[in-house]
């Protein structure tokens, strides 16, 4: 994006915050084919986190989605504008978590064998 999306002194603010922070580019295309780019910084995922993630997600895998993102992004500050952004577009959810596997160990290997 050509403008400064967040400044250097706001980065350090979030850090002593939140420890590592990172950066995540959402890109999609709307109802008119345009293409859609929304910018996030979001802490790492926690424990506590991924539990609640999985409890809410037996009920409403959609809801959880939503507030995991809701709840890792630090900035904006106004999430219910970066929600709005995103409207209806729900599968911005669904590529946001995905995006989180690394973090939660989704991409570990498992080797079974019989005995």
């Amino acid at each position: 994006m050509n403008k400064e999306f967040i400044t250097k002194e706001k980065i350090e603010e979030l850090k002593q915050k939140y420890g590592q922070v990172y950066k995540s580019e959402i890109e999609f295309k709307d109802e008119e084919d345009n293409d859609r780019v929304i910018e996030v910084i979001f802490r790492k995922p926690n424990a506590d986190d991924l539990d609640c993630f999985q409890t809410e997600s037996q009920s409403s895998l959609s809801i959880a989605r939503q507030n995991l993102f809701n709840s890792l992004v630090v900035y904006p500050e106004d999430k219910k504008k970066v929600m709005d952004e995103i409207g209806n577009y729900h599968g911005v959810y669904l590529q946001f978590v995905e995006g989180l596997s690394p973090f939660l160990a989704m991409k570990a290997k498992v080797k079974n064998s019989k005995l």
